[in-house]
């Protein structure tokens, strides 16, 4: 790798990003003839060793990897409660008949009739199969099967809806990593991606997975696009940017909060410095604009509209009509700066910094070593997140009344509808690309205008996924995973379901003896005095009008307390106890 970095001046990450050197070394291979004069612009028989004639490029096949991050479980005190303040109780989550009994032969080495036995044993003294004595017949056929009146069956649509629920079951992280959710009408189902990132981790764990590779793609002259994907509030912003302005501008320093973004910005500048002292012109140009339904503006031009006509916006962007070169980091984090004042934000009952439009940063790059030339073109988006008005609130606001009486929408709730028919947009142009479809969709809307290069075109694209794995919330995360199976054309069967089951519950059994004793380690007795004065004393008593009464209680380990009960019910829903 350092010899194609001294040789053929390709851009080299300090971290390999691929599971071994080969497959590092052989993907950085396919950028030796980088600075090579093409054939068809040599004019003279004879060339020097600096111009040496570079073989035609071979055009790679679309090929999109993704990513899927779980964002932390927010405190106690910052979930949605009733009006009483209590928190709501998650709903129970039952697994299929079928994968109960699978799970319980597994774990136990029994038979189908023991397990049985195991899963409807109510006490260890009874061990009845209630359905050993049930009257079974076979109904004839000519018999009309009774049909259930209204009432009851809204009642039994009523209880099925109650009990079948979403929910996240076990994130196992790292590379090759998987999501195991249970999943309305199918169960267990093991959602396999080609990087996952479970609640702890961090920022540069997120960046160096796949995004980094990215970047050196595209500092060595190839097109790439990442972007992230997933509902209102679950992390896409944080993920691509960071937790504030200055956190998503950090381009300077070494802040550990920074996201995609400014470490994507920090190591290409870097990496263009050491390209510059090697005598190569390079020219960086950035634009960062925004996409509210139908209209682009330019965040680097306190959002001024871009193209007037339909089909004009997305030439605009990508012709650099809008765009600012950059030389330095602090010319870079003043244009962050200043693009983040333009956004479109508002505060909703899902998040309080809501993103409501789609935003892309371009950066378009010109690398020139005496004849030869390369152009890329990198794109970061942070697509506004996929949202239920109801759930989000924004449907409840006031709708205002316009001119002629008619009523019109709040601002929030067209907000939200033109994110959403963006996403729609992008979702059917993802499914005509899986099914090979002759004609992609990418003229419905202009969201997928801009980004059908990055779909279909010369381009390596990384699709972060983002879900919460809150049970309020699993639906809105089952649908993100499907949307990033689509990208990644994965299918996984269900007997993989059930070995990830399996994992997952030595992966608990081992968190569980984790906690456990830290619980040990953190827990003591506290004692409680507590006076109050006795009403019902009389006068004749020889007690005391104050009484005082002391009581124990163990303190110190009410945050592992609350976390060994959320790993025991996740355990109880694999184990189907």
């Amino acid at each position: 790798c350092l010899q194609l970095r001294e040789e053929c001046l390709i851009y080299v990450p300090e971290l390999p990003c691929a599971p071994t050197w080969r497959e590092f070394f052989g993907h950085l291979f396919a950028f030796r003839d980088m600075f090579l004069v093409p054939a068809a612009t040599v004019t003279t028989s004879e060339t020097t060793e600096n111009e040496t004639q570079a073989p035609a490029a071979k055009k790679e096949s679309f090929h999109v990897q993704v990513c899927a991050r779980m964002r932390p479980r927010p405190p106690v005190s910052a979930r949605i409660s009733d009006p009483d303040g209590q928190s709501p109780p998650e709903a129970l989550t039952v697994l299929p008949l079928h994968q109960r009994l699978q799970l319980i032969r597994r774990q136990y080495k029994c038979s189908a009739e023991e397990a049985r036995r195991l899963l409807w044993q109510r006490s260890r003294d009874e061990d009845r199969d209630p359905w050993s004595q049930a009257d079974v017949r076979v109904a004839d056929q000519s018999e009309a099967a009774p049909k259930p009146s209204d009432a009851t069956a809204s009642s039994g649509r009523r209880v099925q809806a109650e009990t079948v629920q979403a929910c996240v079951v076990s994130v196992t992280g790292g590379a090759a990593g998987s999501v195991l959710m249970c999943v309305p009408g199918s169960g267990l189902r093991d959602f396999g991606f080609d990087a996952v990132f479970n609640e702890t981790s961090s920022q540069g764990h997120v960046y160096d997975a796949a995004p980094r590779l990215l970047v050196a793609d595209f500092l060595n002259g190839r097109n790439a696009c990442v972007f992230a994907y997933g509902q209102t509030g679950s992390g896409k912003t944080f993920t691509m940017f960071g937790p504030d302005a200055e956190a998503g501008a950090a381009v300077e320093g070494t802040d550990a909060r920074a996201g995609i973004v400014p470490r994507a910005c920090r190591e290409v500048l870097q990496a263009l410095q050491w390209r510059r002292r090697a005598g190569v012109r390079v020219t960086l140009l950035v634009t960062y604009v925004e996409i509210f339904g139908e209209a682009v503006t330019d965040l680097l031009n306190e959002g001024a509209a871009v193209g007037q006509w339909q089909g004009v916006a997305h030439r605009a962007v990508y012709a650099g009509e809008c765009a600012v070169a950059v030389d330095d980091e602090k010319t870079l984090k003043q244009l962050l700066l200043k693009g983040d004042a333009f956004k479109r934000r508002a505060a909703t009952e899902m998040n309080e910094r809501s993103s409501r439009a789609h935003s892309l940063l371009l950066f378009r790059l010109l690398q020139e070593r005496g004849e030869a030339e390369a152009v890329s073109t990198l794109c970061l988006a942070d697509l506004g997140g996929s949202e239920q008005v109801l759930k989000s609130g924004v449907a409840e606001l006031e709708a205002s009344e316009g001119a002629g009486g008619f009523l019109v929408k709040s601002e929030r709730f067209v907000e939200a509808i033109n994110i959403n028919l963006g996403l729609l947009s992008l979702k059917s142009c993802i499914h005509a690309l899986r099914d090979r479809l002759t004609h992609v969709p990418y003229g419905n809307s202009r969201l997928t205008m801009m980004l059908a290069d990055a779909l279909g075109g010369d381009c390596r694209t990384c699709v972060v996924v983002t879900g919460s794995s809150e049970a309020p919330h699993a639906l809105e995360t089952l649908n993100a995973l499907k949307f990033g199976q689509d990208c990644s054309q994965v299918v996984t069967s269900s007997g993989d379901s059930l070995g990830a089951a399996l994992r997952a519950i030595r992966a608990l059994d081992a968190e569980i003896e984790e906690v456990e004793a830290e619980i040990q380690r953190k827990e003591r007795w506290e004692t409680v005095r507590t006076t109050r004065r006795d009403e019902l004393r009389q006068a004749d008593e020889a007690t005391n009008e104050i009484e005082t009464i002391v009581t124990t209680r163990l303190v110190g380990a009410e945050a592992e307390r609350q976390h060994l009960e959320l790993l025991l019910s996740r355990r109880r829903i694999l184990t189907g106890a």
